[in-house]
């Protein structure tokens, strides 16, 4: 049995011995390990994206994503039909913001807080891209909510 411990602890294999044998405690190798990663880690910054700047523009990216999802469709048919009047409806270009058209009229006004979110989010300090991302999805945000007001006045 003595000889099977000493030949696992010279593989390296999971003893937790040195090559002679000597149990290692875990307690230095876990400490010296920690420290050598606290060290490294110290010195790296935080990614943004972990910040709380970073955690807003997330929300506000997740928070437009309904809104495009409307928006882009229904500016795509605004085009066509603006290129080929008299066209007939197409399950295609149609069908989410017709769908979008029965539901605006009643969660509309939920827009208010996607809006106040990104609002929020424009005067914390941001980096330059992340302004201008969040620029374009306020104009989304109040483009979704003039389609709203639209659907609420019935122009």
């Amino acid at each position: 049995m003595s000889e099977m411990t000493a030949e696992r602890g010279s593989v390296g294999g999971g003893g937790g011995g040195t090559a002679s044998g000597e149990p290692v405690a875990p307690a230095a190798a876990t400490s010296s390990g920690q420290q050598a990663r606290s060290s490294a880690g110290s010195s790296r910054p935080e990614p943004w994206i972990e910040t709380r700047e970073g955690g807003w523009f997330f929300v506000n990216a997740l928070a437009v994503s309904p809104a495009l999802v409307v928006l882009f469709p229904l500016t795509v048919g605004l085009l066509v039909d603006a290129l080929a009047p008299g066209r007939e409806p197409s399950p295609f270009l149609d069908t989410i913001p017709f769908v979008a058209s029965k539901a605006v009229p009643i969660l509309g006004w939920l827009l208010v807080i996607p809006i106040w979110a990104t609002v929020k989010a424009l005067r914390m300090n941001q980096p330059l891209m992340a302004r201008i991302a969040l620029g374009f999805f306020l104009l989304v945000h109040l483009s979704f909510l003039g389609y709203a007001v639209r659907a609420w006045t019935g122009w």
